[in-house]
């Protein structure tokens, strides 16, 4: 209901720049074409899939997990598992500040530093998730919130439209979600495969795992001068 078609609604005037690529693209060419073939755009989408899985099994079985395995009651579940949420929406605020302050030439940069906390984060809650109580687990939670959300956050969005630029946003960032999206409906089965198996340390172990993945991935673009596109 609020948002403004352009920055120009808002009073703001922006310089426009030309984008050749687009200009010259051969006939029967499409710009989804053109973005589908940058690395960058590709090695974006294959890192998300990690970070996409780990969000949808949260989204799908986190009070399941709370109420059976740390044994909190379902109403307890349902409120400690907001915890996740509250810890991502603070992510992505101060991630934003971040990336505009700091890493205004490569974003990613931000997200690989990210991955490397969330990998401590989850460590960090299985220690804590059984003896921390309603609180602990809270705060567990929202540590692993907060920096999923910011790598999620410039990997499917800021960092795939700093590739694109104006006439080319929605094929990037659609283009970095459409892979992602692929890991997406192994949340819903893959978790409880794991727990089944060897219990529920093996599903964050895997969450380790595909967050490794996910940084490795990253490491060819996040360490790249620049990653604009002009």
């Amino acid at each position: 209901m609020f948002l403004i078609n352009r920055p120009e609604d808002a009073g703001y005037q922006i310089e426009r720049r030309k984008h050749h690529d687009l200009e010259n693209l051969k006939p029967g060419t499409s710009a989804f074409m053109l973005m589908i073939k940058q690395p960058i755009i590709l090695l974006l989408g294959l890192a998300y899939t990690g970070q996409k899985f780990i969000r949808y099994t949260f989204f799908a079985w986190l009070p399941y997990y709370l109420a059976q395995s740390v044994l909190l009651s379902n109403e307890n579940s349902a409120y400690v598992a907001n915890g996740f949420e509250v810890g991502g929406v603070i992510g992505l605020i101060v991630g934003g500040i971040l990336s505009d302050k700091y890493f205004s030439d490569n974003k990613t940069r931000l997200a690989f530093f990210s991955l490397l906390a969330l990998i401590g984060a989850i460590f960090f809650y299985i220690v804590i998730s059984k003896t921390g109580g309603f609180w602990g687990n809270v705060c567990g939670l929202a540590l692993i919130g907060f920096f999923l959300f910011i790598a999620d956050s410039i990997v499917s969005g800021t960092a795939a439209q700093d590739l694109g630029g104006a006439a080319h946003t929605a094929s990037a960032t659609g283009i970095v979600n459409g892979i992602g999206s692929m890991a997406q409906p192994l949340a819903g089965f893959v978790p409880i495969m794991l727990k089944n198996t060897w219990g529920w340390n093996a599903v964050f172990v895997c969450f380790v795992c595909v967050t490794v993945f996910s940084a490795i991935v990253l490491i060819p673009v996040s360490f790249r001068k620049q990653v604009l596109r002009e």
